[in-house]
């Protein structure tokens, strides 16, 4: 390891500005672990390439991320830190940084976690694990990452790379990786679960992440084979039919002002069928507004009558725009060859279907190895996935994090 940065001439400096704390913590942190030798190195590579990029390159594709950095740069204090002025923040030399950064990524990692735990008290037993992806505008052939695959951007016709992130609630990364696009979400998991035990050790963690990450396999092993590793997952309410008889028969324990919750054991698992009066609300409107519109749009073709191909045509693009409201409508279609009338085209509503979903709405189901936790502690523990969910919308949003532009 070599020696800090010494940081201690520019504390008051740094007291009389408005501090951006959680830059300036990665940046202290950088400093120490790097040293004065690597910071340097970096530096002088850096700057020295400033002649070549007045010619070259802009700045930057868009005006917002130049004055992002910009302002950034002027209410912070890197300019302190690396005793330069706004010149030194020229992207393409904070990316050269950054590539001279990365081969000591996980004794960044380590690190900062160590200065988390002084400076804030942060426990690391509770991990949040999500993934999000970005997509590309070009070809990106310089990218080996880029790739076609599920875009959760709604834009599959572009290539994208899948990010995941371990952080703790209170929102210190712990571990994060770029894949390539068409990285399914169901291979990613095993991978963090060794590389945060390589990191840390092993130690009691509890892990929360979606339905749609771990398998039934990787379960089962952190169950049986990894000790002192958990996990809270979200279930398909498909497991909620099939235990339907045993929920009905369970009382209603209620853990919050509008939230209730039904327990049910089974295979070394607890179930928790929770019931949010808040969701429901907000499932009912959803489908209200979805049924009411693809109603419409199926009134507008019984009038009008077009031909058979073209009926279908529209058929089909209402029913991808209803979703799941489709499959409350009963509707029959003319034969082949048949001519589109108001006998032939008719629709109507599924009552029974409909009353089905109204009883399921409002409701879902977590899954766990942590039989002996209150279930009032467990709902608390997965609403907090919504953090990292804003913490992917901040950086694609409010960061300008999307899309990525490459040649």
């Amino acid at each position: 390891m070599l020696d800090p940065v010494p940081f201690a001439g520019a504390r008051g400096e740094m007291a009389d500005r408005d501090l951006q704390s959680g830059f300036v913590v990665a940046a202290t942190a950088t400093g120490s672990i790097l040293g004065r030798e690597v910071v340097a190195r970096a530096r002088e590579r850096s700057l020295g390439a400033s002649a070549g990029t007045a010619g070259g390159e802009p700045i930057d594709s868009t005006w917002q991320r130049v004055l992002l950095r910009r302002h950034w740069f002027d209410h912070s204090t890197m300019d302190v830190l690396l005793g330069r002025d706004f010149a030194a923040a020229e992207k393409d030399r904070w990316y050269r940084c950054l590539d001279r950064v990365l081969e000591h990524k996980p004794d960044l990692f380590v690190h900062l976690q160590q200065r988390w735990k002084d400076l804030f008290q942060a426990e690391f037993d509770l991990l949040l694990y999500d993934l999000t992806s970005t997509y590309v505008e070009g070809e990106a052939e310089g990218n080996p990452k880029a790739r076609y695959g599920y875009s959760r951007d709604g834009r599959p016709d572009c290539k994208q790379v899948v990010i995941a992130l371990v952080i703790t609630p209170a929102g210190f990364p712990l571990a994060y990786s770029v894949m390539d696009g068409n990285t399914s979400d169901k291979t990613t998991l095993r991978g963090f679960l060794d590389k945060v035990e390589t990191l840390y050790g092993q130690a009691r963690r509890v892990w929360l992440m979606d339905r749609g990450i771990p398998t039934e396999a990787l379960l089962q092993e952190m169950r049986s084979s990894r000790k002192e590793t958990y996990y809270l997952v979200g279930t398909s309410r498909a497991k909620v039919r099939q235990y339907e008889k045993k929920w009905l028969e369970l009382p209603w324990r209620k853990v919050r002002d509008s939230v209730r919750v039904k327990l049910f054991e089974k295979d070394g698992e607890l179930y928790v069928l929770a019931k949010s009066e808040g969701r429901q609300a907000k499932e009912i409107a959803i489908r209200r507004k979805k049924l009411t519109r693809l109603m419409r749009k199926l009134r507008a073709m019984r009038r009008s009558c077009p031909k058979r191909d073209q009926l279908l045509m529209r058929v089909g693009a209402a029913k991808t725009d209803a979703g799941r409201a489709f499959g409350l409508v009963k509707i029959n279609l003319p034969k082949a060859r048949e001519e589109v009338t108001r006998e032939t085209f008719t629709f109507r509503l599924d009552k029974a279907k409909l009353r089905e979903a109204e009883l399921r709405e409002g409701h879902y189901l977590l899954r766990t190895n942590l039989v002996a936790e209150d279930p009032g502690v467990l709902w608390d523990r997965y609403m907090q996935l919504t953090q990292i969910e804003a913490a992917f919308k901040c950086l694609k949003n409010d960061v300008g994090f999307r899309p990525t532009v490459c040649r």
